[in-house]
């Protein structure tokens, strides 16, 4: 059984990874 902190921590890590690579393909298409 899993605590809510890793939960919350497992969450956190696939939000902010997803993050990274919108980010990542936005500014490589921004660049000129």
């Amino acid at each position: 059984m899993t605590t809510i902190a890793e939960q919350l921590t497992r969450e956190h890590d696939d939000l902010a990874e997803a993050a990274g690579r919108l980010s990542a393909d936005y500014w490589s298409q921004d660049t000129p």
